[in-house]
């Protein structure tokens, strides 16, 4: 993929998200905030293009071109937290050849009682992914059980969507999530400036 390429690809995307990932509302019926007495008047819905694969495959194709411009290589493994990076994982999979592996919201309680699903190759480190960033801590989930299984972190992580503004935010806010330490930097594709939204969103 070229330059020009990439160019036509994202700007298909951002249009997708858009147009189909993104809900929104007017003051008079916003959606219910996460915070009891707390409302919404946009919100994300990065899956409902996740799982289809047009969509899919276009965001893979931009990630990994992104990769290549900015970090040169694939000398590691991908990891992210269930349900959102899943399609992510699958499709870098199929799609590069990248291994991968998932962490869960919560220990299995019976069996292994295991965090991770999949077989995570002890030695790689670990690019986390996420649908978002600088808007949950489940990149930090999949950080902290990394870390406690041994695993070493890659110093760049994946978002579909940084949750920042640039004219608001710091550099650091910007090129990070801020739920991570401050020597990882997130590659991601597109911002809140590509949509028109500011935070906060209620």
């Amino acid at each position: 993929m070229n330059e020009a390429e990439y160019t036509r690809l994202w700007s298909w995307g951002k249009d997708y998200v858009n147009t189909r990932c993104i809900e929104r509302r007017d003051k008079a019926n916003p959606l219910p905030g996460l915070v009891p007495g707390t409302w919404y008047t946009w919100q994300f819905y990065p899956r409902r293009g996740l799982y289809d694969p047009e969509f899919l495959k276009a965001v893979v194709q931009l990630y990994e071109y992104r990769i290549q411009q900015e970090v040169g290589h694939f000398n590691f493994q991908l990891a992210g937290v269930e349900s959102a990076a899943v399609p992510l994982l699958i499709g870098a999979s199929l799609l590069l050849g990248a291994p991968a592996f998932s962490v869960r919201k919560e220990r299995k309680p019976y069996g292994l009682c295991n965090w991770i699903e999949g077989v995570p190759k002890p030695a790689v480190p670990v690019m986390l992914v996420d649908d978002l960033c600088n808007s949950t801590r489940s990149m930090r989930k999949a950080y902290d059980v990394c870390l406690e299984h041994g695993l070493p972190i890659f110093n760049y992580a994946f978002a579909l969507v940084n949750k920042v503004n640039k004219a608001v935010h710091s550099e650091a806010r910007r090129v990070g999530d801020m739920y991570l330490p401050n020597t990882i930097k997130i590659i991601y594709l597109w911002d809140l400036d590509d949509f028109g939204l500011s935070n906060p969103s209620h």
